[in-house]
């Protein structure tokens, strides 16, 4: 019903996936089999320190991707130089051929967003959506429920409905799903105060402030079954029980190698690209059901950071760079996004896999740093650094209430946007960014779950063999890759339909 709701009809004609929504629960792939040194938590327990009471909601506009937030810690001077720089950069490798900065790779870097920009983004404007269905908060207007079907809605118990809601999205093109109750902590301290959309990230407001709402509307509670959205607000339904589904999309871990470069552009901009795909469909899908998936209603931001829904729902762990989480299965080179939705699930539980106690004793990724923005710190901390730029001034970029190793973003953000093409590289020499199908990787990955004496010289042997970042004179190489389907693995945590799942699964 929702499959075909959401617009997977033509799939039946091919061939005999499912013949229903029983089939789709029952089906292993369903489930998400995992390796067996990944160890379950208690819900809400995870590997990181927090504390509820020192935190507060943030606001999406005072992340370094809002101009003006940027400009707060460098000045408005060094964000315009960083623009003219990375053209400069950009104008002379293009014009030189440098590996994975010519022709051919800006053609990649440049194209594979789209299904992102050129699109009208909010449902209130009763259009189509755009490319590929677009994106938007509550989804397409034009998706049929079963009032209008004639029939009642879904009714399905917690867990079915998690096996059901997993096998939908693998099927249409998402890797992994965790889940974790909109509680009322949830709700008051990790709901945005407002989304961060293209429109705010414009020039025009590295000086001009505040941002109007109809470019940066507010998340709000309402008194109201369902979710909605209006040109300058985005609607949280108060009387529904909502949980945050968070969705892993893979990325390319050759691409990321590479560091920097428009190869490292296209796999990360691809990843929206295909979240804004499955995220119209299962959106789609929940509308079918009698259900309400409120999703990103721009191209980057959600209504919560990624990072708190993807480390409580099991996902994955927190990394030394603040801003990256860790996957057992995917490493350091994934996308995270989310939804809400009222349909009852089952929570997932957090995870121990022995990543969070390695990065506290690897840095690889801050001896990489070339901005030398990560913390070399032994142990996280629950105070704040302040940004080397502006070192007397509030951080307002990150917010209190967890015990992690600090990143400095203000200069984070001016490397990036001034070398070129943005950077990659704390992601791209991750220890955890290694192919699965070697033996000897999961038998290093089961030895840092159980055991942290072993830590310093799983690093070292990192750096002896060879891993970390690919050497620019070896970017084209790529071309010549004979690589999966969109350049990832698709295979991993799958045991049915005659595929094997490589590495993670084999004992």
């Amino acid at each position: 019903l929702g499959l075909v709701g959401a617009g997977a009809g033509a799939a039946a004609a091919v061939a005999p996936v499912f013949r229903d929504l029983d089939d789709l629960v029952a089906s292993p792939t369903a489930t998400f089999p995992r390796a067996w040194w990944i160890k379950e938590r208690d819900l809400w327990d995870i590997t990181t320190e927090y504390d509820w009471k020192a935190m507060s909601r943030h606001d999406t506009c005072e992340t370094m991707w809002i101009k003006h937030s940027w400009a707060k810690y460098v000045g408005v001077d060094k964000v315009k130089e960083a623009a003219a720089s990375a053209a400069a950069i950009k104008k002379e490798a293009l014009e030189t051929g440098k590996p994975g900065m010519d022709l051919r790779a800006t053609a990649l870097g440049s194209t594979s967003g789209l299904y992102n920009a050129p699109q009208p983004y909010f449902s209130y404007t009763k259009t189509a959506q755009g490319w590929g269905g677009g994106k938007s908060f509550t989804g397409q207007s034009t998706i049929k429920g079963p009032d209008v079907l004639g029939v009642p809605k879904w009714q399905g118990d917690p867990d079915a409905n998690l096996r059901m809601l997993r096998a939908a999205l693998r099927f249409y093109g998402a890797a992994q799903i965790g889940v974790v109750p909109y509680d009322t902590n949830v709700k008051n301290k990790l709901t945005c105060v407002r989304e961060g959309g293209m429109a705010s990230m414009s020039d025009k407001y590295i000086e001009k402030w505040p941002i109007p709402a109809v470019d940066a509307r507010p998340f709000v509670f309402e008194d109201v079954e369902k979710g909605y959205e209006t040109a300058e607000k985005l609607v949280i339904p108060d009387k529904k029980e909502l949980f945050v589904v968070s969705v892993i999309q893979p990325m390319s871990r050759e691409m990321w190698r590479q560091g920097s470069g428009n190869l490292r552009v296209a796999t990360n901009g691809h990843r929206y690209s295909l979240a804004s795909v499955w995220q119209t469909k299962i959106q789609g899908f929940l509308t079918t059901l009698g259900y309400q998936g409120l999703g990103y209603p721009t191209r980057a931001y959600g209504s919560m950071p990624t990072i708190p829904g993807f480390i409580f729902s099991g996902l994955g762990e927190l990394g030394r760079s603040n801003n990256v989480c860790l996957s057992p299965e995917y490493g350091s080179t994934h996308g995270s996004f989310h939804f809400l939705t009222d349909l009852p699930l089952t929570p997932t539980k957090p995870i121990d896999a022995g990543m969070w106690r390695f990065c506290k004793t690897c840095a690889i990724c801050a001896e990489n740093c070339p901005s030398q923005s990560i913390s070399y710190d032994k142990e996280p901390s629950w105070e704040i650094t302040p940004s080397k730029y502006a070192p007397n001034v509030p951080v307002e970029y990150s917010v209190p209430g967890k015990k992690v190793f600090w990143r400095d973003e203000p200069s984070c953000k001016q490397w990036t946007e001034s070398c070129g093409y943005s950077c990659g590289i704390c992601m791209g020499s991750c220890v955890f960014n290694v192919d699965n199908a070697s033996m000897i990787h999961q038998v290093v990955k089961g030895t840092i779950a159980t055991t942290s004496l072993f830590n310093g010289f799983m690093k070292q042997a990192d750096k002896f063999f060879g891993y970390g970042l690919t050497p620019e004179s070896e970017w084209n190489n790529w071309w010549d890759m004979n690589l999966p389907a969109y350049a990832f693995d698709t295979t991993v945590g799958v045991t049915d339909g005659g595929y094997k799942a490589k590495g993670l699964l084999q004992q």
